[in-house]
């Protein structure tokens, strides 16, 4: 007889039968499902994986997305520095605009003068009014220049209020360091109205010139 035969009539023909198939049943069970729980572990721990991995990507997404807006707020930031600055090669132009700004709202001008051009270095957190010192951090490729402008204009006190006031919408990049308005003539109609002015461009270290 065949030994598998001999096995399974043995199992028959016990008196416990009944406890030896239940016990042969369950492990051929386990047997079956065990490969089954293996892959079960498996797929939760991909799954797993692969939630960490997606978390990850949406984060990495977001910071990116933030990070594209802060460079557009920046350029933003540039083009509008840019349009307000006076370069050094606009300085003439600059003048003679203020000039036709000053005629074109009835004054007159008396006197326009281009002082001393400078050139420093700009730093990490730095202003155009200020000396850099330790607390700005380092310097950075850029330099600020800046030119020197005293103007002199006389007219009724209408006319120097619209010239400031288009002064004021110029929105041109420049400091005011010293304001002066006082009547002109002995029957007072007209005032003169002095400015130093300090226009300001902020370029690459390697633009500027010698």
């Amino acid at each position: 007889m065949h030994p598998a035969s001999d096995l399974v009539h043995a199992v028959l023909e016990h008196r416990a039968r009944r406890a030896v198939v239940i016990i042969v049943t369950f492990a051929i069970g386990l047997l079956t499902l065990w490969p089954a729980v293996d892959d079960v572990i498996v797929a939760r721990r991909q799954r797993q994986q692969l939630l960490v991995e997606l978390t990850d990507a949406q984060q990495q997404a977001a910071e990116l997305a933030t990070l594209r807006q802060q460079a557009a707020d920046r350029a933003a930031t540039l083009r509008q520095v840019g349009a307000s600055a006076v370069a050094q090669k606009e300085v003439h132009a600059f003048r003679n605009h203020l000039v036709e700004l000053a005629r074109g709202n009835g004054c007159r001008v008396r006197r326009i003068d281009l002082g001393e051009s400078r050139v420093r270095p700009w730093h990490d957190t730095d202003s155009p009014l200020l000396t850099p010192t330790k607390e700005n951090g380092e310097p950075t490729r850029y330099q600020l220049t800046s030119q020197g402008v005293t103007f002199t204009a006389a007219g009724p006190i209408e006319a120097v209020r619209r010239l400031l006031a288009r002064l004021h919408e110029e929105q041109t990049l420049l400091h005011t360091r010293r304001f002066t308005l006082r009547r002109d003539g002995r029957d007072g109609k007209d005032v003169v109205l002095e400015l130093e002015l300090r226009l300001f461009d902020l370029v690459r270290a390697n633009t500027v010139s010698a």
